[in-house]
């Protein structure tokens, strides 16, 4: 039996290009062999046949990225099916994130070095030329500008262990450092339920939130302005729950005075809590708290960080751009003016290379 490339027009495989249905034809005919209408081979005698296989078209399988986290190390596998070995893979547009990198055998591999969420196009080539690609998203979770491995609030600290643990330490009026109790603490006390699989933490003034390696936040301490996000405004909880909608997909955390904000893996940034000077940037739809997430106006994308101060918040894009909304007595907006802004505004002079952004 000779094997060649393709199906017959007629055949199981309708979707081949003429030049493998060419192929066919000539391997079959070659044999000395007739059509066999429907079927994908041609028949020599009555004892031989010269089958033409039915190839399959090259296709990346990989759908989605699981996330990297922040400085520890990475691996994932891009996936394809169809196509002649070997298979060879690289970007073809957008990029890896810092510090990945992906093989010709199609193993992303290495240790991130930025956190954020970068877009980019993988492609593959068989031997015989053919090429597909797939659009995919890698996002990498913890330590931010803000949300890192340890954060300073206002009257607390806490920290995130090489095991993923968090412990806090400090005033405890309101709950902030997570243990279940209202009872400060000159030494590190572990936090409810947070005994593994963190990725980033961040003190605000009287809050704290978590960032897990699964994408999801979790926040406790103060909450008269809903900054724990989780659909009330109850004063405080002292042990950590889970803000609505934000149970994966997260690749950052910012904990402000007295909003919270985090970046989603999309390049989209989302906040909530205290909106008294527009700090969550959702354009003066309602200057009223927002106790669930609420999206930022004109940054559903392209950010690749987030960082909340007193009364006001500022983004990096991933064209090395920096936004800023909410306060801005003092000038604090960058925009050149003193006027408060409910929603993003450029920051002068800052349109492209800059690399990282605080408030």
């Amino acid at each position: 039996m000779v094997t060649g490339v393709a199906a017959l027009a007629s055949g199981a495989n309708p979707s081949l290009t003429a030049a493998q249905l060419r192929q066919c034809i000539i391997t079959g005919a070659a044999a000395g062999g007739r059509q066999v209408q429907g079927q994908p081979f041609y028949v020599v005698n009555a004892k031989k046949t010269v089958e033409c296989a039915i190839a399959q078209r090259l296709a990346v399988t990989t759908t989605s990225l699981p996330n990297a986290v922040l400085a520890q190390p990475y691996s994932a596998t891009l996936a394809a099916t169809g196509g002649t070995a070997p298979l060879t893979w690289s970007v073809s547009a957008g990029a890896l994130p810092a510090g990945l990198s992906l093989s010709a055998a199609g193993s992303i591999s290495g240790t991130a070095s930025i956190a954020g969420s970068n877009s980019f196009t993988a492609t593959v080539i068989d031997s015989t030329g053919t090429t597909t690609d797939r659009a995919l998203t890698l996002a990498v979770i913890g330590g931010q500008t803000q949300g890192g491995t340890i954060s300073a609030g206002s009257y607390h600290s806490c920290a995130v262990t090489t095991a993923g643990a968090v412990k806090c330490w400090g005033v405890n009026k309101v709950g902030e450092l997570g243990d279940g109790t209202t009872t400060s603490s000159s030494t590190p006390v572990d936090v409810v339920g947070l005994g593994s699989g963190v990725a980033a933490v961040d003190a605000g003034w009287e809050h704290t939130c978590a960032l897990t390696t699964a994408g999801a936040v979790k926040c406790w301490g103060y909450n008269s302005n809903g900054e724990l996000g989780y659909g009330t405004t109850t004063y405080y909880s002292n042990t950590p729950v889970d803000v609505v909608g934000l149970g994966s997909g997260v690749a950052a955390i910012t904990a402000g005075m007295r909003h919270t904000c985090a970046l989603i893996t999309g390049g989209a940034i989302k906040c909530w809590g205290s909106n008294l000077n527009g700090e969550l940037g959702n354009n003066g739809a309602t200057t009223n708290d927002n106790n669930t997430p609420v999206d930022v106006v004109g940054l559903g994308s392209g950010v690749a960080a987030v960082t909340a101060g007193n009364g006001y918040t500022c983004a990096l894009t991933t064209a090395g751009a920096v936004k800023c909304w909410g306060n801005n007595n003092g000038g604090r907006l960058g925009d050149g003016t003193t006027t408060n802004s409910t929603s993003p505004v450029d920051v002068v002079g800052l349109g492209s290379g800059v690399a990282a952004v605080t408030a």
